[in-house]
């Protein structure tokens, strides 16, 4: 149950920057210093300035990642008070002490920035803001106290240099504009600029810290998403029993678990993706696809809920906004996470069908290949109606289009330009082709069965394509080009072509085969010359051999 009760306590919403007001928050020591430099202060501003607000739109930070102070700190704080005989002045330490505090994990350099910020904007010495202790700085509070005045003694400290060079820009950029318009930055700062609040319920957060910055791995919309879905408030309006609300919860997290683990296998991933995704949790690309078909918003079968794209911008963040404000807005919260849910595992079933299939498999990958979206295939396959002959049909004609400049096989298809590139698409639908013709062939004798079947492996395809050093997928001559080569390695590999293709025989042979297995002796001309002389029966001009029919797509090892 432990793994079940940190899903069902880590929360995740989205905060105004008015909803922080009076928090108080703590920089732990594991923390690098305040080091926002000019140009991301002035980003800050601009992004701010420029954001346009309507409707109950907002302009979205990256996620806060807190964690709560638990209340046995508070408690030893509080002791400390008592050390040694001694008793505080006041009871207000004692009260601040057992106020909410918030440890935060991610985030602070924004948090920070944005406090100086409503400082600059404050228009009483005691306005309500948040506080920020530092951990590293016992005397930051007294700072935050003068950091408007003229004093200038903060050069002493790294942390309140940066600090006071972010007040400077800001001052400056606050500068020549007037009471209103100040007044009204600062209200959409407060109303409509929001963090993605994620309090987390990590036992350890220096882990988490490690992960998300140091190892430069950030939080996932996946991540996020799952955080908003498996809150025990998507489970009790439909289960009253504490235990059933775990099991359902654990039951979608192991799923949940199962489908990464299968997308994190690169023959299936590599089928469906080029190598560029980079996000360390592979879901996110179901979740992405669903916001950019927009499922919840044209689905006849949910209910519509409009304007969701329109309102999630179109930063790293936008699919987890995306779901929010469908969480926010569906009007049956019984139905949300059946809906959501059920989406995600009939895309991924969709995909695991398309992947077992022999012909939709490599009819899909041939297309994902020449840049077809899963998106646009998703639509297709979805279409009311639609049986899977009439989605191959409608596949092979994506194909053929796909080709259209590729076609025509007595094209002469001459290396210009981009060597042999043009006939690439053409050669590869060739080869996998090949593939389903022998697997049709081996499905109607009874001996075999499906393990003696193969796939195109569309994995090693993309990984090895265009790897230096003849390590990859490369378009290569039947016929070698010609015998003008220069460097050994291809005057050798020419005249093994020719041996082998014409037959030689004979002295001339003998001659060949020295020249294959001994350093240049000088002797190739002489070779080519008698070559030549032979005057070879069907051999192709130079023209001819750049011409489809003498072309091939190999791997390296048959290569």
């Amino acid at each position: 149950m432990d793994k079940i009760n940190k899903i069902d306590d880590n929360k995740i919403e989205i905060k105004s920057i008015q909803e922080l007001l009076g928090m108080k928050f703590f920089i732990p020591s594991f923390q690098r210093g305040y080091r926002w430099t000019k140009q991301q202060v002035e980003d800050l501003l601009n992004d701010v300035d420029e954001f346009e607000n309507k409707d109950d739109n907002w302009y979205c930070l990256q996620p806060l990642v807190v964690k709560r102070i638990p209340t046995e700190d508070a408690i030893e704080n509080i002791a400390k008070l008592f050390s040694d005989g001694k008793r505080p002045n006041s009871i207000d330490p004692i009260k601040e002490e057992l106020e909410d505090k918030w440890e935060v994990i991610d985030g602070q350099q924004r948090l920070t920035t944005i406090f100086i910020i409503l400082k600059c904007l404050a228009r009483a010495p005691d306005e309500k803001m948040y506080s920020i202790e530092y951990e590293t700085r016992k005397d930051s509070a007294g700072f935050w106290n003068k950091i408007n005045s003229h004093e200038k003694n903060s050069e002493d400290n790294i942390d309140y240099f940066h600090m006071r060079q972010a007040m400077e820009t800001i001052n400056k950029w606050f500068n020549g504009k007037d009471s209103d318009k100040k007044y009204a930055f600062k209200v959409k700062l407060l109303q409509n600029v929001k963090f993605i609040w994620y309090e987390t319920t990590e036992s350890d957060p220096i882990k988490v810290f490690t992960r998300l910055n140091i190892g430069k791995i950030p939080l996932t919309n996946s991540e996020l998403i799952k955080a908003l879905l498996l809150n025990r408030s998507n489970f009790e309006d439909g289960i009253s029993d504490d235990l059933k609300i775990r099991l359902r919860q654990q039951e979608i997290a192991s799923q949940w678990d199962n489908i990464e683990y299968t997308l994190q296998n690169d023959e299936f991933w590599l089928f469906i993706h080029e190598l560029s995704y980079n996000n360390p949790t592979r879901i996110d690309f179901i979740f992405d696809l669903i916001c950019d078909l927009d499922i919840f918003g044209n689905n006849k079968k949910f209910e519509k809920i409009d304007n969701i794209k329109d309102d999630i911008g179109t930063d790293d963040y936008k699919t987890f906004r995306y779901f929010y404000l469908y969480v926010k807005r569906a009007g049956n919260k019984n139905d949300i996470l059946a809906n959501v849910w059920g989406e995600v595992r009939k895309i991924f079933q969709t995909l695991k069908n398309w992947y077992d299939d022999l012909t939709l498999y490599h009819y899909i990958g041939y297309l994902i290949e020449q840049k077809t979206t899963i998106s646009d295939l998703y639509k297709e396959w979805n279409k009311e109606g639609r049986t899977q002959e009439a989605f191959i049909n409608e596949i092979i004609k994506k194909i053929k289009k796909s080709i259209k400049d590729c076609n025509d096989l007595n094209k002469e298809y001459e290396i210009s330009g981009s060597p042999k590139t043009q006939c690439k698409p053409l050669l590869l639908l060739h080869n996998i082709q090949t593939v389903i013709n022998q697997n049709k062939a081996l499905v109607s004798d009874d001996k075999y069965k499906l393990p003696v079947f193969y796939k195109f492996p569309f994995h090693l395809y993309k990984k090895e394509s265009g790897k230096k050093g003849g390590k990859g997928w490369e378009v290569e001559h039947i016929a070698s080009n010609s015998g003008d080569a220069e460097d050994l390695k291809n005057r050798k590999m020419y005249l093994w072509g020719v041996k082998y293709s014409f037959g030689i025989k004979g002295e001339l042979k003998n001659r060949i085969d020295e020249y294959l297995v001994k350093e240049n002796d000088g002797s190739y001309q002489g070779i080519l010359g008698e070559l030549k002389n032979l005057e070879l029966e069907n051999a192709m001009s130079d023209a001819e051999k750049n011409k489809i029919w003498n072309f091939a797509l190999l791997d390296s090892g048959t290569n």
